[in-house]
């Protein structure tokens, strides 16, 4: 509608089929403007069930055609996109075909973009693409219990490992084909309380991470709770920055630190006891321990 309603509506229509039995579409008929003719679009959608295993919903088969659903296509024009997928007993997609041409006579000539290899458990052992180019996965350990290493090996044997928390599943350490590694440190709670990155390593700066956080455990009378990060920039200098938290947990102020910042007394990057200042009443809650004393004039 123009800026005074003067071109009319736009009227568009889509109709969903369902399956009778599962309760899944069937298909789509998206007939664009139903003011002109030539934008419609039909995506149509067969399964691969397995009624025992109550395995209903797996698409085998995605077509999509620029044309009314109902309509045979008849040249490759007509033709949009044509998924395959096939699956194993487990579910996991072993086979992705897409589209690679379309004729009258043959119908679909399928291309394999993804061949994907599982282990008993699974989860993917090897993933080989279009071109051939095959990516491995390895765990640690290989068979039961909490996963505490991945091993991905690129196609050009490039390695990169990541290790991960068993309490949490979450990720402990990534380590990249050029044996730098970045590390993240947690609270008891499953936290991140300190990231070291990749050009700043934990062994050598175990008391100075590139960046640290500290939580609220409540709400300090009836205030919002906030989250700080304390972050290593140039010159071994900090940039601060919080989130405060109404009780619903979303999200109702971010701050971050002014550019007159306040350099507080120290001797260097290990030791100093720098603190976040509240600003209110000239209270300060100690923040970027054994970091450089830097201290904000930031509400909390």
């Amino acid at each position: 509608m123009g800026d005074h309603g003067e071109r009319g509506w736009q009227t568009t229509k889509t109709h969903t089929t369902f399956d009778d039995d599962y309760g899944v579409a069937a298909a789509v008929d998206d007939s664009g403007d139903l003011a002109v003719t030539g934008d419609e679009k039909c995506t149509t959608t067969t399964y691969d069930r397995n009624v025992t295993a109550n395995v209903v919903t797996q698409p085998k088969r995605v077509l999509t055609t620029a044309l009314p659903c109902g309509k045979a296509p008849a040249s490759v024009g007509d033709v949009i996109a044509d998924q395959v997928s096939t699956y194993d007993s487990g579910g996991g997609v072993t086979l992705l075909q897409t589209l690679q041409d379309w004729t009258p006579s043959g119908g679909t000539t399928y291309q394999d973009t993804t061949k994907t290899t599982y282990d008993p458990f699974g989860r993917p052992l090897s993933t080989t693409d279009a071109r051939k180019n095959v990516t491995a996965t390895a765990y640690t350990p290989p068979a039961r219990g909490p996963v505490t290493s991945i091993k991905t090996t690129s196609p050009k044997k490039w390695v990169t490992t990541t290790t991960t928390t068993p309490y949490w599943g979450t990720t402990a350490t990534i380590t990249d084909p050029n044996g730098r590694a970045s590390e993240q440190d947690f609270d008891p709670l499953g936290r991140v309380v300190a990231v070291w990155s990749s050009g700043w390593p934990k062994p050598s700066h175990q008391n100075t991470p590139s960046t640290r956080y500290a939580y609220c455990a409540v709400s300090r009378n009836s205030e919002p709770c906030f989250v700080r990060a304390c972050q290593i920039g140039r010159t071994a200098f900090r940039a601060a920055r919080g989130s405060a938290y109404e009780g619903g947990s979303g999200v109702e102020q971010v701050e971050a630190a002014a550019l007159d910042v306040v350099l507080g007394a120290g001797a260097g990057l290990d030791g100093d006891q720098g603190e976040f200042a509240t600003g209110r009443g000239g209270v300060k809650l100690p923040f970027c321990l054994g970091q450089v004393g830097i201290w904000f004039d930031q509400g909390a």
